[in-house]
């Protein structure tokens, strides 16, 4: 038939059979590539038929719906967020979506970031840069190198007029080799040192402006790690009812204003973590996913938590947590503390079991039979629990030292923990520490520091609170802001430098699960670490830092503890007690001595005191006849007869009658350097009202004291 066709429609009919192969053609060559679904998020753009905003819209609305503590107007302060939401737009109508959008996207894109490389989100072992010297400014940083420079001149001019004078020496045949060249021996003088000032300061800009950077540059990773990890917890550990419910009232709350931002098609295409355990890995790679050995000391009873391969090992591991319970992380060098902890605890009629955290290395069969025996002796509940396996092997150096008081927190089977040093004596019973209002109102229960006088640099403190949450954080995830809870503690507006003491603290897990795996984070890193002590500011501010503001101190800071300085030693009207021991009393009564550290031996230091030394300086302890009573005094029992809390509104009061001029003194001549005298002008008072003042008490809980003490001179401390 095709030949029976006009010659024009024969012409149509193959226009339009090339027509169409020209369309099909181009529709598989514009096809986009499927890429895996996690990678494929499809940009957010596509979704919105609104209109950019600009700055000033959303910092409104941001500062009207969440505004922030210090007021500043830095709205996307997080730089997860600027690489997430391309325009203000699309970080409006992310709060027209349910939580779960928001958690998958956000990871989804944090992924999509880092999908080139190999290193977790969050990297323990990021080397982060702490140049301390930099950060008391340019004029500061300027000074100290030129002096370094300074100094490698000098040396490298010493070097050359001692080879000068040894190739003298050798000339003339009375070189040897144990010759030692002092600097006049050679003739070296200041003034040979010269330096070429302007190249010298144009050097040390260049290093003062890299090195600025690089800390910039780790300081803003380390806030993406936080972030990282306070989302992660947000969105998969935080799935109790309560927390469910506070979800959803939140998304609900933000309907109102996020609905114009919304149009039908507004929720992102994105992966779905149907395995928590997955993402759990690259948050959190330094668990393993393998729950610790649990047995009972005495009968050899093990429990074993079996976990399935899908859910997150942390939500199992939470989800099995019971009862309360006293928790401690010892090794051989603890284990006779810990003996005499237990008969203490025994004094006080103690029913909590003890969990002993522990890796195999830390504790040999000698120290676990003295547990087994004093368990027994006392009839003392206590389980091993074995963390070996529970913490990548690569990371188990990063927890050296005090950072096995946070792997304690998070490995230990107790919903309800008392964490405590197994030098800390208790003066009232572990129940009573439970049931004191503000831990049954927060859940936690902290002890303050003493009011000492030592400060952190200046710099420090926009330092943390970079890293708190931003606004951005309370939008999108309902992860609170600080407030003054946390700016108005003297850590931040005194800069102390010591304000938490950890001897003893108390956690409800089941309402703050997730603080360890922030200390945790904060615990690794230098930049951290050369700010804070060991691990004692990093349980509150690590709550600060999840946005869990849920927090409380005992009002108190820390008392010295003992006996009144006789006068004829301390000759001012102010009231002196030189203490080696910070003890807590209670602030629901003001009165009450709750516990303190350092054991029962009136210098815990002993072994390490050379009383021939210290008898002989004569500033304290003077009624003591010889080095022999010197020696029994400082490793007998403590006597506790008064306690003083220095003021601390005032740590510096200078004056010109001869009185104290700081509220603390440490007193290193004595106890190896442990000893720390508290003044204050009344003795005898209960604390008043303002408790900043008047801050002494005679006759500190006498009963519970006479019975430790003898519990002390059974067990021989």
């Amino acid at each position: 038939m095709w030949w029976r066709l006009s010659k024009r429609y024969k012409l149509a009919l193959f226009s339009v059979a090339v027509g169409t192969l020209i369309v099909l053609l181009l529709s598989q060559v514009l096809r986009p590539t499927r890429k895996p679904k996690w990678k494929a998020v499809e940009p957010i753009t596509r979704y919105l038929g609104v209109q950019d905003v600009n700055d000033s819209v959303i910092r409104q609305i941001l500062n009207e719906k969440y505004p922030s503590v210090y007021q500043n107007d830095t709205i996307l302060t997080d730089t997860v967020y600027d690489d997430m939401f391309s325009s203000n737009k699309h970080f409006l109508a992310s709060l027209s979506w349910p939580m779960a959008d928001r958690c998958n996207y956000y990871f989804d894109q944090v992924l999509k970031q880092n999908s080139d490389t190999n290193q977790p989100l969050i990297d323990g072992h990021r080397p982060f840069k702490y140049e301390k010297i930099a950060m008391f400014g340019w004029e500061a940083f300027y000074k100290e190198f030129k002096q370094r420079r300074w100094n490698d001149e000098k040396r490298r001019i010493l070097e050359e007029l001692r080879e000068k004078r040894k190739q003298e020496l050798e000339n003339e045949g009375e070189y040897d080799e144990d010759m030692e060249f002092s600097e006049e021996e050679v003739g070296f003088k200041d003034d040979m040192v010269k330096l070429d000032e302007e190249q010298v300061e144009h050097d040390i800009k260049e290093l003062y402006d890299a090195t600025r950077k690089i800390i910039d540059h780790d300081h803003e990773t380390l806030r993406k790690f936080l972030s990282h990890s306070r989302v992660f917890n947000k969105c998969f550990l935080q799935m109790s009812k309560p927390h469910q419910d506070d979800n959803i009232k939140f998304v609900k709350s933000q309907e109102d204003f996020a609905s114009e931002w919304r149009s039908r098609q507004t929720h992102p295409k994105h992966h779905r973590w149907e395995s928590c355990r997955e993402l759990e890995r690259i948050i959190y790679p330094w668990l393993t996913g393998v729950s610790p050995t649990v047995t009972e000391l005495t009968t050899g009873k093990v429990q074993q938590l079996e976990t399935n391969q899908h859910d997150c090992w942390l939500g199992q591991w939470r989800n099995r947590l019971r009862r309360r319970g006293i928790v401690l992380t010892i090794s051989n060098t603890h284990v006779d503390d810990t003996v005499k902890l237990i008969a203490l605890l025994q004094e006080h009629k103690n029913e909590l079991p003890i969990e002993i955290i522990y890796r195999e290395d830390q504790l040999g069969d000698v120290e676990k039979e003295k547990l087994t025996k004093a368990a027994k002796k006392w009839n003392q509940s206590i389980w091993m629990v074995d963390i070996t396996k529970c913490v990548a092997d690569n990371y188990v150096e990063k927890f050296d030292g005090f950072g096995y008081k946070l792997l304690a927190v998070l490995f230990n089977t107790f919903s309800e923990i008392m964490l405590m040093d197994a030098d800390t004596v208790l003066i009232q019973p572990p129940v009573y520490f439970f049931d004191m209002k503000k831990y049954t109102q927060s859940g936690t229960l902290f002890f303050k520091d003493r009011a000492n006088v030592e400060f952190r640099l200046h710099e420090d403190i926009p330092w943390f609170n970079f890293l708190f949450p931003s606004q951005a954080d309370e939008a999108v995830f309902n992860i609170k802001q600080v407030t003054e809870h946390t700016t108005q503690r003297m850590f931040f507006t005194d800069r102390f430098n010591h304000y938490m003491e950890s001897g003893v603290v108390l956690i409800d897990r089941s309402q703050h699960f997730d603080q360890p795996l922030i200390m945790a984070v904060l615990f690794w890193f230098h930049s951290i670490k050369y700010r804070v002590y060991g691990d004692k500011e990093l349980f509150w501010l690590s709550m600060a830092m999840m946005g869990d503001e849920r927090y409380e101190f005992n009002n108190h800071h820390a008392a010295a503890i003992g006996k009144i300085t006789p006068k004829k030693e301390y000759k001012v009207k102010a009231n002196e007690i030189c203490s080696n021991h910070p003890g807590h009393i209670s602030d629901e009564d003001d009165h009450s001595l709750l516990w303190f550290n350092s054991g029962f031996q009136h210098c815990g230091m002993s072994k390490y005191v050379n009383f021939e030394k210290e008898f002989g300086r004569k500033l304290r302890y003077t009624d003591i006849k010889n080095v022999d009573l010197f020696r029994e005094f400082m490793t007998s029992r403590l006597e506790i007869e008064s306690a003083i809390i220095p003021p601390y509104r005032q740590l510096i009061a200078n004056n010109d009658k001869g009185e104290p001029n700081r509220a603390w003194s440490h007193m290193k001549e004595y106890c190896d350097e442990y000893t720390w005298c508290g003044a204050h002008q009344n003795v005898g008072h209960k604390l008043k009202e303002y408790w900043g003042d008047s801050t002494a008490s005679e006759s500190v809980s006498s009963k519970h004291q006479t019975e430790a003490q003898q519990d002390a001179e059974l067990t021989g401390v």
